[in-house]
């Protein structure tokens, strides 16, 4: 959802999350390269479940090149337990993102982060807090009256009157109405109000179009 509302939601936990992060050497004879701290700590009085987190900045370009990291995707990377599980994790240029499944009001996760592991096959899209991908305002996010969005999402059967995509007092992609199956409806606010339904979708996964000819607003979900 692109509203202010919800990037200072974002924000606070963001705020909110503390991270500690230094490389170390370990030994040959482990199964990764190297290792380093990787600590999530909660001062607040809030309780978290499904809370990505960001450690940055990280120089993921060097760490390759300096062979830190074996691959030139990064996947050999992981976020781990102490014990070994592996966390849900991503890596991006500048970062490394993970995926808090729950934490506690003044409570830290103590976890690593390790490179030289078996290389994975891709890295899971670790989204924001709620759910919600979020980003400031920007003029480059202006549609005008020609543009195409599209998108792969998941409707639940609970998802009536959830917004997929959402730009405030400008445009949004709606689950409107839920029954046996879903009503998805695109609305563009513009000097006139244009609105375009897709009725009788069924829950799952979805690639969803929409788009605007200067002219007419079209929907499609497949």
């Amino acid at each position: 959802m692109l509203n202010a509302k919800s990037v200072r939601k974002v924000l606070c936990v963001i705020l909110l999350a503390v991270f500690a992060l230094s490389l170390v050497a370990t030994s040959p004879v482990l199964a990764y390269l190297y290792r380093a701290t990787f600590t999530v700590s909660n001062n607040g009085s809030t309780d978290y479940t499904a809370l990505p987190v960001t450690y940055s900045p990280v120089d993921v370009d060097w760490m390759i090149a300096n062979g830190f990291i074996t691959t030139a995707t990064a996947l050999d990377t992981r976020v781990e337990t102490l014990g070994g599980t592996a966390q849900i994790h991503m890596m991006a240029e500048d970062r490394i993102m993970a995926f808090c499944p729950s934490l506690e009001s003044d409570s830290q996760l103590n976890w690593y982060f390790t490179t030289g592991n078996s290389a994975l096959v891709s890295f899971p899209v670790i989204v924001g807090y709620g759910g919600n991908v979020t980003i400031s305002d920007d003029d480059a996010l202006e549609l005008g009256n020609n543009f195409s969005i599209i998108f792969e999402c998941w409707i639940p059967e609970n998802a009536n009157n959830t917004p997929l995509v959402y730009k405030e007092d400008a445009f949004s992609i709606s689950v409107t109405d839920v029954g046996a199956t879903a009503d998805v409806m695109a609305t563009v606010n513009a000097t006139a109000v244009a609105t375009v339904t897709s009725t009788g979708v069924s829950f799952g996964e979805h690639l969803v179009e929409v788009w605007a000819d200067g002219t007419y607003l079209f929907i499609d979900v497949t």
